[in-house]
């Protein structure tokens, strides 16, 4: 696993990856992670009841803890709308969840409308020498794209 994700990203700036392998119900595994200093959690499986699983887990593993981060997400994909509910409630309010079908659906069908997004897509989920942050910029509130990105100047 850890090389394949350094084969795709080879600089991780200010990211830290963590790989681990074992049974993640068991707190001990959790633990390994240090689970409870993360900013978030991606939880990527193939069955989306283990990912219910698994979000049932961290959320009493966290419950408890003495988080760094108070606003800790769970970032899940999940493969089958059945499991959505599921998911939310297992994650407690924090569960940020992907329905990878609805989302790939939406992606495709709006790069069909808007000439140029596909490239902007894809150099977006390239990752290749970038990384995103995200800041609530309350003198943007209700500018339109252009006003907000020429309120930046030119950024080196």
């Amino acid at each position: 696993m850890e090389d394949a994700i350094s084969s795709h990203i080879t600089d991780n700036k200010t990211t830290r990856i963590i790989c681990r392998s074992g049974n993640l119900h068991e707190a001990y595994a959790l633990e390994r992670c240090s689970v409870e200093t993360c900013k978030s959690v991606i939880v990527n499986m193939h069955n989306d009841a283990e990912t219910v699983k698994v979000l049932l887990a961290l959320a009493a593993y966290v419950k408890n803890k003495d988080l760094t981060n108070s606003d800790l997400r769970f970032i899940v994909s999940l493969q089958n709308n059945q499991y959505i509910e599921a998911a939310n409630i297992a994650g407690e309010g924090r569960a940020a969840i992907i329905y990878s079908k609805d989302a790939i659906a939406r992606i495709i069908s709006n790069t069909c409308r808007q000439h140029g997004l596909s490239q902007v897509l894809t150099e977006l989920f390239n990752f290749t020498g970038n990384e995103l942050y995200f800041e609530k910029v309350p003198e943007l509130t209700g500018k339109s794209f252009k006003e907000a990105t020429m309120s930046f100047g030119n950024i080196k």
